[in-house]
């Protein structure tokens, strides 16, 4: 089966700051955290192993947290990278990923 898409729920963010995630892009503030949980699916609907990687660690951190599927995003300093999505081991989605300055 071929990959057919995303789920993105259980977003979980920060009273301070406008983080969000959608399948196009990822904004979190500097020194906020957001967490969501992240499942691609194939044509049968059924879950696939999903990755999550951003290309620059430097910018916006990652990590897997609680259980499969789960995701956190840490905004380390302001800038742009991109997230890249892979569905049992093959890339099949580019987000835009924004760590925007904290607000003074």
């Amino acid at each position: 089966p071929d990959f057919d898409h995303v789920s993105i729920d259980g977003v979980v963010t920060s009273s301070l700051g406008a983080s969000r995630i959608d399948t196009a892009r990822v904004t979190v503030a500097e020194g906020m955290v957001l967490k969501a949980h992240i499942v691609a699916f194939n044509d049968d609907n059924e879950v696939m192993e999903t990755r999550v990687e951003t290309k620059q660690g430097g910018i916006l951190g990652m990590s897997r947290v609680i259980s499969d599927g789960d995701f956190a995003f840490y905004g380390i300093s302001a800038g742009e990278t991109e997230v890249e999505l892979y569905a049992d081991g093959k890339l099949v989605l580019i987000m835009k990923a924004t760590v925007t300055p904290q607000s003074q």
